[in-house]
């Protein structure tokens, strides 16, 4: 039986750990130390991936396939296709975002008796799921995960301001 004079001061360090634990927590609340905080600190790993914002790992620019919702299906085809996106984003002639076209939408567009010279505003998914520049790109996964989608459009006051796409996240370590 051994001795309980011998034994090491397990529960003595384990509060201890949990006291300066608890300490470093409310110091950062009364610092209000935020998710970019520690993200500027530790930008790496997968604690930083969490903390990536879409605008970080969003396609911008001409790297976001667009089409105006009067283009014709082979134009929007032949858009998408520019891309490595697997969609084009619709625009209203304003310019705002009111549908995506996807390569499933082609692939259930084309088995039907469709010609490739009609508006692609008449095969697009109206309405398509946005997200903010701003938002985590743990929440885009995440939404993307729910709707069972791999492509997001981002939009900032109704404007089309980028893409992202599944494959874009999951590269860059996001879970």
């Amino acid at each position: 039986m051994p001795c309980l004079l011998t034994n090491p001061p397990t529960t003595s360090t384990t509060v201890q750990m949990a006291f300066g634990d608890a300490l470093a927590i409310a110091l950062m609340e009364m610092r209000g130390f935020s998710a970019d905080d520690f993200y500027k600190f530790h930008p790496n790993g997968s604690l930083g991936a969490q903390l990536l914002k879409v605008r970080e790992l969003m396609a911008k620019g001409e790297g976001v396939p667009r089409v105006q919702e009067d283009a014709s299906l082979l134009d929007a085809t032949i858009e998408m296709t520019r891309g490595r996106l697997g969609g084009t984003a619709v625009l209203s002639q304003s310019g705002q975002l009111i549908g995506a076209f996807t390569d499933g939408d082609l692939r259930r567009t084309v088995t039907g008796t469709q010609h490739l010279t009609e508006p692609v505003g008449r095969y697009m998914t109206p309405a398509p799921l946005t997200v903010g520049p701003d938002e985590l790109a743990s929440e885009a996964l995440r939404l993307m995960h729910l709707h069972n989608i791999t492509l997001l459009f981002v939009c900032e006051a109704g404007q089309l301001v980028g893409a992202i796409h599944m494959h874009d996240l999951l590269n860059a370590g996001v879970a």
